[in-house]
């Protein structure tokens, strides 16, 4: 895992040197500190999920475009064990269930919320979601009201309106979330 989720640094900096950006300029757009991006860069530090956010945002990339290969199969078929899978420290674990993400307009997550589990602050992002509940609780908090959805429930969101999901059951919640553009 640890060796997947080093590739995310030197994605990251051949994304924005791609985009001829600095650093400094990469840290005035997320509001993350340079020495925090020159850390992710170097593999000496891991983003949160909230940075990876703000990167993928600021050089207009989906998330899922940091843990990929840089070869690219070309099955349309991703077996369970090649499923690409962030671990958040808001005891979240989202793992992709789309073959080669960053070629599609079209990104499909398999979630697992543990008990409390949140995707973190309220945060916004272009596109548009929907989600299935498909074992648990999930209160999900969207343009300024909340919403409890349960076993078989589903939702759709404007991802550009300020959201949240957090798991309320007492055991762990699973949902599969659609996002159009894929946000990682």
């Amino acid at each position: 895992m640890r060796e997947a989720l080093n590739g995310i640094g030197l994605k990251l900096k051949a994304t924005r040197t791609e985009r001829k950006m600095t650093l400094e300029a990469l840290a005035r757009r997320t509001g993350v500190t340079r020495s925090m991006l020159s850390q992710i860069e170097n593999n000496k530090s891991l983003p949160s999920l909230t940075t990876l956010q703000l990167v993928s945002r600021a050089l207009q990339e989906p998330m899922a475009s940091f843990f990929e290969s840089i070869e690219r199969p070309g099955s349309p078929i991703l077996k369970k064990r090649d499923r690409k899978r962030l671990r958040t420290q808001n005891g979240v674990t989202f793992y992709s269930l789309t073959p080669h993400l960053s070629s599609h307009r079209l990104g499909v997550l398999y979630n697992v919320y543990e008990p409390k589990g949140t995707t973190g602050p309220l945060f916004s992002h272009p596109g548009e979601e929907c989600g299935i509940v498909l074992k648990g609780r999930l209160a999900v908090r969207w343009d300024r009201k909340d919403y409890i959805l349960e076993d078989g429930d589903t939702i759709y969101l404007d991802s550009s309106r300020p959201h949240q999901m957090k798991n309320i059951s007492d055991g762990e919640t699973i949902a599969i979330w659609i996002n159009t553009p894929p946000t990682w």
